[in-house]
């Protein structure tokens, strides 16, 4: 069961992160972010999708919620 909690947890970090991170470097509100301001033609936050994967990825890798709850509630 908690298996499958994680994995939705990690497809809804997926999908909206970038997207906040992106509207967040845009918005210029932490100067050294502006790398993922950029956008593709089509307007996917193509380096926010990269580094929020990136994330996932470790969060996954480390299989343990125990671990990575205190990570995430910081």
């Amino acid at each position: 069961m908690f298996d499958l909690d994680f994995e939705i947890l990690q497809l809804v970090m997926y999908t909206g992160a970038p997207r906040l991170l992106n509207a967040i470097a845009k918005d210029g509100v932490i100067p050294f972010l502006g790398v993922f301001a950029k956008t593709t033609k089509k307007g996917e936050p193509l380096f926010a999708l990269i580094l929020t994967a990136a994330i996932s990825e470790v969060a996954v890798l480390i299989a343990s919620l125990d671990y990575v709850a205190p990570i995430i509630t910081m």
